[in-house]
Protein backbone atom coordinates (compact mmCIF):
# COMPACT_ATOMS: atom_id res chain seq x y z
CA UNK A 1 0.00 0.00 0.00
CA UNK A 2 1.31 3.36 -1.42
CA UNK A 3 1.47 6.70 0.84
CA UNK A 4 0.47 9.52 -0.71
CA UNK A 5 2.11 13.16 1.32
CA UNK A 6 0.06 14.81 -0.49
CA UNK A 7 -3.03 13.25 1.18
CA UNK A 8 -3.33 15.54 4.48
CA UNK A 9 -6.78 15.29 7.22
CA UNK A 10 -7.97 18.63 7.77
CA UNK A 11 -9.51 18.65 11.43
CA UNK A 12 -12.58 20.59 12.43
CA UNK A 13 -12.26 20.36 15.76
CA UNK A 14 -13.25 23.96 16.88
CA UNK A 15 -10.56 25.99 19.20
CA UNK A 16 -11.87 26.66 22.59
CA UNK A 17 -14.29 29.89 22.74
CA UNK A 18 -12.72 31.34 25.72
CA UNK A 19 -9.60 31.79 24.24
CA UNK A 20 -10.79 34.15 21.43
CA UNK A 21 -13.35 35.94 22.78
CA UNK A 22 -12.87 39.82 22.17
CA UNK A 23 -12.61 41.98 25.00
CA UNK A 24 -15.43 44.11 24.39
CA UNK A 25 -17.64 41.11 24.64
CA UNK A 26 -16.66 40.54 28.59
CA UNK A 27 -16.38 44.27 29.14
CA UNK A 28 -20.49 44.33 28.05
CA UNK A 29 -21.05 41.26 29.76
CA UNK A 30 -19.92 42.36 32.74
CA UNK A 31 -21.96 45.60 32.68
CA UNK A 32 -24.57 43.97 31.79
CA UNK A 33 -24.15 41.47 34.96
CA UNK A 34 -24.06 44.33 37.09
CA UNK A 35 -27.33 46.05 36.28
CA UNK A 36 -28.87 42.65 36.60
CA UNK A 37 -27.63 42.32 39.69
CA UNK A 38 -28.89 45.69 40.63
CA UNK A 39 -32.20 44.77 39.05
CA UNK A 40 -32.33 41.79 41.19
CA UNK A 41 -31.62 43.31 44.62
CA UNK A 42 -34.21 46.37 43.59
CA UNK A 43 -36.47 43.31 43.20
CA UNK A 44 -36.18 42.31 46.60
CA UNK A 45 -36.07 45.52 48.65
CA UNK A 46 -39.63 46.13 46.81
CA UNK A 47 -40.95 42.71 47.98
CA UNK A 48 -39.90 43.28 51.61
CA UNK A 49 -41.42 46.67 51.44
CA UNK A 50 -44.89 45.13 49.79
CA UNK A 51 -44.42 43.43 53.74
CA UNK A 52 -43.38 46.65 55.32
CA UNK A 53 -46.08 48.14 54.18
CA UNK A 54 -49.05 46.01 55.00
CA UNK A 55 -47.70 46.04 59.00
CA UNK A 56 -47.15 49.60 59.40
CA UNK A 57 -50.08 51.81 59.67
CA UNK A 58 -47.30 54.78 60.40
CA UNK A 59 -46.87 54.15 56.19
CA UNK A 60 -50.51 54.62 55.88
CA UNK A 61 -50.80 58.17 57.96
CA UNK A 62 -47.48 59.19 56.20
CA UNK A 63 -49.10 59.14 52.73
CA UNK A 64 -52.55 60.54 54.16
CA UNK A 65 -50.72 63.54 55.44
CA UNK A 66 -48.88 64.23 52.28
CA UNK A 67 -52.03 64.05 50.28
CA UNK A 68 -53.33 67.43 49.11
CA UNK A 69 -56.66 68.61 50.47
CA UNK A 70 -59.47 67.18 48.81
CA UNK A 71 -57.79 64.48 47.34
CA UNK A 72 -58.35 60.74 48.01
CA UNK A 73 -55.33 59.32 50.13
CA UNK A 74 -53.77 55.97 48.70
CA UNK A 75 -54.50 53.15 50.45
CA UNK A 76 -52.66 50.20 51.99
CA UNK A 77 -53.96 47.66 49.20
CA UNK A 78 -52.77 50.13 46.59
CA UNK A 79 -49.38 50.71 47.65
CA UNK A 80 -48.69 47.28 47.93
CA UNK A 81 -49.61 46.48 43.98
CA UNK A 82 -47.74 49.11 42.58
CA UNK A 83 -44.44 47.76 44.71
CA UNK A 84 -45.58 44.58 43.52
CA UNK A 85 -45.71 45.28 40.06
CA UNK A 86 -42.54 47.03 40.01
CA UNK A 87 -41.11 44.17 42.18
CA UNK A 88 -42.21 41.64 39.24
CA UNK A 89 -40.63 44.32 36.65
CA UNK A 90 -37.55 44.21 37.86
CA UNK A 91 -37.10 40.04 38.63
CA UNK A 92 -38.16 40.01 34.60
CA UNK A 93 -35.16 42.74 33.90
CA UNK A 94 -32.66 40.66 35.86
CA UNK A 95 -34.08 37.03 34.70
CA UNK A 96 -33.38 38.78 30.73
CA UNK A 97 -30.27 40.19 31.91
CA UNK A 98 -29.21 36.95 33.54
CA UNK A 99 -29.82 34.74 30.82
CA UNK A 100 -28.15 37.41 27.58
CA UNK A 101 -24.88 37.22 29.98
CA UNK A 102 -24.64 33.60 29.55
CA UNK A 103 -25.48 34.02 25.55
CA UNK A 104 -22.91 36.59 25.56
CA UNK A 105 -20.64 34.57 27.27
CA UNK A 106 -21.04 31.22 24.70
CA UNK A 107 -21.34 34.01 21.48
CA UNK A 108 -24.97 32.79 21.16
CA UNK A 109 -26.38 34.85 17.78
CA UNK A 110 -29.52 35.23 19.60
CA UNK A 111 -27.58 37.45 22.95
CA UNK A 112 -26.16 40.15 20.93
CA UNK A 113 -29.60 40.49 19.39
CA UNK A 114 -30.88 41.06 22.99
CA UNK A 115 -28.45 43.07 24.35
CA UNK A 116 -28.95 45.35 21.44
CA UNK A 117 -32.14 45.65 22.90
CA UNK A 118 -31.92 46.07 26.36
CA UNK A 119 -29.22 48.67 25.10
CA UNK A 120 -32.02 50.99 23.43
CA UNK A 121 -34.44 50.30 26.45
CA UNK A 122 -31.79 51.50 28.43
CA UNK A 123 -30.33 54.59 26.65
CA UNK A 124 -34.08 55.58 26.09
CA UNK A 125 -35.35 55.30 29.85
CA UNK A 126 -32.02 56.57 31.62
CA UNK A 127 -32.20 59.59 29.04
CA UNK A 128 -35.08 60.65 29.55
CA UNK A 129 -34.45 60.45 33.28
CA UNK A 130 -31.51 62.72 32.75
CA UNK A 131 -33.31 65.18 30.70
CA UNK A 132 -36.42 65.35 33.85
CA UNK A 133 -33.21 65.88 36.09
CA UNK A 134 -31.86 68.80 33.61
CA UNK A 135 -35.66 70.34 33.82
CA UNK A 136 -36.87 69.92 37.77
CA UNK A 137 -34.28 72.98 38.43
CA UNK A 138 -36.17 75.07 36.52
CA UNK A 139 -39.21 73.98 37.72
CA UNK A 140 -38.62 74.13 41.24
CA UNK A 141 -37.68 78.03 40.87
CA UNK A 142 -41.70 78.56 40.92
CA UNK A 143 -42.16 75.74 43.36
CA UNK A 144 -42.27 76.84 47.58
CA UNK A 145 -39.65 74.41 49.00
CA UNK A 146 -39.56 73.56 53.24
CA UNK A 147 -37.81 75.80 55.32
CA UNK A 148 -35.30 72.96 55.79
CA UNK A 149 -34.51 72.58 51.87
CA UNK A 150 -32.69 74.74 49.70
CA UNK A 151 -32.77 75.49 46.44
CA UNK A 152 -29.00 75.16 46.04
CA UNK A 153 -29.18 71.90 47.42
CA UNK A 154 -31.60 70.44 45.28
CA UNK A 155 -29.85 71.53 41.82
CA UNK A 156 -26.88 69.82 43.37
CA UNK A 157 -28.66 66.87 43.97
CA UNK A 158 -31.01 66.95 40.55
CA UNK A 159 -27.62 67.82 38.80
CA UNK A 160 -26.12 63.83 40.28
CA UNK A 161 -28.75 62.18 38.99
CA UNK A 162 -29.15 63.64 35.77
CA UNK A 163 -25.08 62.96 35.16
CA UNK A 164 -25.32 58.99 36.68
CA UNK A 165 -28.14 58.71 34.16
CA UNK A 166 -26.75 60.02 31.65
CA UNK A 167 -23.64 57.81 32.16
CA UNK A 168 -26.02 54.92 32.36
CA UNK A 169 -27.69 56.28 28.99
CA UNK A 170 -24.36 56.46 27.08
CA UNK A 171 -23.83 52.63 28.31
CA UNK A 172 -26.50 51.33 26.61
CA UNK A 173 -25.44 53.31 23.31
CA UNK A 174 -22.34 51.70 23.61
CA UNK A 175 -24.46 48.34 23.77
CA UNK A 176 -26.31 49.32 20.75
CA UNK A 177 -22.91 50.61 18.59
CA UNK A 178 -20.32 47.96 19.49
CA UNK A 179 -22.71 44.92 18.68
CA UNK A 180 -23.90 46.58 15.45
CA UNK A 181 -20.23 46.28 13.99
CA UNK A 182 -19.66 44.38 11.55
CA UNK A 183 -16.55 42.71 13.77
CA UNK A 184 -19.40 41.71 16.59
CA UNK A 185 -21.72 40.39 13.58
CA UNK A 186 -18.87 38.06 12.25
CA UNK A 187 -18.16 36.82 16.17
CA UNK A 188 -21.90 36.19 16.65
CA UNK A 189 -22.86 34.41 13.38
CA UNK A 190 -23.80 30.62 13.56
CA UNK A 191 -21.44 30.31 10.58
CA UNK A 192 -18.25 31.42 11.88
CA UNK A 193 -15.92 28.98 13.77
CA UNK A 194 -13.39 29.53 17.38
CA UNK A 195 -10.36 31.34 15.56
CA UNK A 196 -9.22 34.76 16.25
CA UNK A 197 -10.96 37.61 17.67
CA UNK A 198 -13.87 39.08 15.48
CA UNK A 199 -14.66 36.11 14.06
CA UNK A 200 -11.17 35.33 11.51
CA UNK A 201 -11.45 31.73 11.70
CA UNK A 202 -8.76 29.02 9.65
CA UNK A 203 -9.21 25.17 9.85
CA UNK A 204 -6.48 23.44 11.69
CA UNK A 205 -4.39 20.98 9.55
CA UNK A 206 -3.25 17.81 11.49
CA UNK A 207 0.23 16.07 10.92
CA UNK A 208 0.73 13.33 8.21
CA UNK A 209 0.21 10.26 9.73
CA UNK A 210 3.22 7.74 8.99
CA UNK A 211 2.67 5.01 6.57
CA UNK A 212 1.55 1.60 7.77
CA UNK A 213 4.11 -1.04 8.19
CA UNK A 214 3.12 -4.49 6.09
CA UNK A 215 3.99 -7.60 7.75
CA UNK A 216 3.36 -11.55 6.69
CA UNK A 217 0.29 -12.68 7.03
CA UNK A 218 -0.07 -15.08 9.56
CA UNK A 219 -3.37 -17.19 10.97
CA UNK A 220 -3.56 -14.64 13.65
CA UNK A 221 -3.40 -11.78 11.36
CA UNK A 222 -5.61 -8.78 11.42
CA UNK A 223 -6.99 -8.32 7.32
CA UNK A 224 -5.13 -5.92 6.17
CA UNK A 225 -4.38 -4.65 2.36
CA UNK A 226 -1.34 -5.70 0.47
CA UNK A 227 1.18 -4.46 -0.98
CA UNK A 228 0.90 -4.47 -5.04
CA UNK A 229 3.58 -7.31 -6.06
CA UNK A 230 4.64 -6.96 -9.71
CA UNK A 231 4.03 -9.37 -12.21
CA UNK A 232 6.30 -12.53 -12.60
CA UNK A 233 9.01 -12.18 -15.85
CA UNK A 234 7.95 -14.23 -18.45
CA UNK A 235 9.26 -17.84 -18.89
CA UNK A 236 12.49 -18.59 -21.87
CA UNK A 237 10.69 -20.62 -24.17
CA UNK A 238 12.48 -23.01 -26.27
CA UNK A 239 12.42 -22.20 -30.05
CA UNK A 240 12.79 -25.35 -31.22
CA UNK A 241 9.48 -26.38 -29.87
Amino acid sequence: MTYDPAFVPISSTPAPVSERRPTGVVIAALTLGLASLGLLVMAGFLAVAVVVVGKSPQMLAAAQSGTPQGAMPPSIAAIQLIYVAMSIVSLGLAVWGGVTVVGLFRLKPWARISIMVQGGLVAASAGFFALICLIAPLMMSSMKLPSNVSSSQMHIVFAVMGLIAGLVALVGVWWIVYFALRGAREVFSPSSRPGQSFGSRSAIATPALPPRQVGPITDFSVAQPLPPTAPPPPENIDPEI
